[in-house]
């Protein structure tokens, strides 16, 4: 485009020289028309750089995996079965569950017993006593026990209540609608508890009638320093 303006002012200044004057308007405006011409190339050779690295970057991203459905997932098919086929799927996994099933490891018998029971408990043999007792079991064992153990504990309750009996002393006795006596020196009425184990339950006369563990003792005044102390046994 440079060259061919220069050729122009050249033939201008060849016109000039001849003697005919300025350039004519017809090659002032093919002047003008080769510059405009230009200016429109030049545009046009811009957007085809443009498009053309558009493509590339199309391209690239084409190779790369990041064209315009790149980011879409696609649907999953689930394409539908034979329902023949499905039955005899199920057939076939029900077969496997049924021989492939593990044996009771507890008989059925046994299950319904007591777990916290113990067999041996259960069937105790018969003890063979050494002595002519008659053979036993546990639990007249353990009633005999019991008993043995009653019986011990009456008879340490039957010593205490005598020992303190014989501690007793009647100082005297006030008969009448609402008995009152005097024992060890401290007065009790009908109906009191006495040395904290025995209940003065009457009186009479000279003596007084306590009651202890279902018996009933009797205790007179002491004549000649003695003192008569006298058990009725339970009533």
């Amino acid at each position: 485009m440079t060259g061919l303006h220069n050729d122009m002012s050249a033939m201008n200044a060849g016109a000039d020289e001849q003697g005919m004057g300025p350039s004519s308007p017809a090659l002032e405006g093919l002047e003008q028309g080769e510059a405009k011409g230009g200016f429109s190339f030049g545009g046009f050779g811009l957007m085809i750089l443009v498009v053309a690295l558009a493509g590339g970057v199309l391209a690239g991203m084409r190779q790369l995996g990041l064209g315009p459905h790149a980011a879409t997932a696609g649907a999953m098919k689930i394409e539908a079965q034979d329902p023949a086929k499905l039955a005899a799927a199920h057939k076939q996994v029900m077969s496997d569950l049924s021989t492939a099933r593990v044996e009771m490891q507890v008989p059925y018998d046994r299950v319904r017993t007591n777990p916290f029971r113990t067999a041996g408990i259960v069937n105790l043999p018969v003890v063979q006593s050494s002595s002519t007792e008659e053979p036993t079991d546990l639990n007249a064992m353990v009633e005999r026990a019991r008993l043995e153990q009653q019986k011990r504990l009456e008879s340490e309750r039957q010593k205490q209540v005598l020992s303190l009996l014989q501690s007793l002393e009647l100082n005297s006795v006030l008969g009448g609608p609402s008995p009152v006596a005097r024992i060890n020196n401290k007065i009790y009425r009908v109906g009191d508890r006495v040395e904290g184990l025995f209940v003065f339950k009457a009186a009479q006369g000279r003596a007084v009638v306590l009651e202890a563990e279902g018996q009933e003792h009797r205790i007179e005044m002491a004549i000649g320093g003695h003192a008569d102390r006298r058990g009725s046994g339970p009533r």
